[in-house]
């Protein structure tokens, strides 16, 4: 008798919430919708520095995140590299970078590192 009596103030609460909504032109449903989640923003350049700085740290860290992930959970091979505007370089490989790098040009047909690029660093390091 008492889950009778809990199950029909449930259903009489779940009638007037709805009603109440209703009587604001608004569907329980849409109610519900306004509460979940977050809210889509527009993809744009962010004008003010501070919150550019903010976001571009958080989205940064996240991205970051994800690539470790995705490498633990999958055992992908994931490489990540970041250039901030000020220069400074934020990356993540899960396997060395060379490794990656390899399997990318097999696949793909295009070098994105050749010799010249060691000759050039070798160069630079011998000074």
């Amino acid at each position: 008798m008492l889950m009778l009596l809990l199950s029909f103030f449930l259903l009489l609460e779940r009638c007037m919430n709805s009603h109440l909504l209703r009587r604001n032109n608004t569907t329980y449903q849409e109610e519900k919708r306004k509460e979940m989640g977050r809210g889509k923003i527009e993809i744009k350049r962010i004008e003010n520095s501070s919150n550019r700085h903010v976001t571009y740290s958080k989205r940064r860290n996240g991205i970051l995140k994800k690539a470790k992930e995705i490498s633990v959970l999958c055992d992908a091979h994931v490489s990540v590299i970041i250039f901030a505007t000020s220069g400074k370089m934020h990356e993540f490989s899960s396997t060395p970078l060379v490794d990656i790098l390899d399997q990318y040009h097999k696949l793909t047909g295009r070098r994105l590192w050749d010799a010249k690029h060691e000759s050039r660093k070798t160069m630079t390091t011998s000074k």
